[in-house]
């Protein structure tokens, strides 16, 4: 179970993936700032934003390998 961000957490990142940014950075032309700018549907509510209906997300594609042993 998640548990509920608060509005400063919503803003803070553990982690951070230098090739999600990237790739947020050349998807979105208004030059939107990944981490600044951009964010999830929960981290946005935890913010005290709403989503309008009809409103979407941006697809970021995943890049991955098999391992085949």
């Amino acid at each position: 179970m998640l548990t509920k961000l608060s509005p400063e957490q919503a803003v803070k990142f553990d982690r951070f993936s230098l090739m999600n940014a990237l790739t947020v950075a050349n998807l979105l032309p208004c030059g939107c700032v990944p981490y600044q700018d951009v964010f999830t549907y929960n981290r946005w509510k935890a913010q005290g934003f709403i989503v309008k209906r009809g409103e979407h997300g941006i697809k970021i594609p995943v890049i991955g390998s098999k391992i085949i042993l």
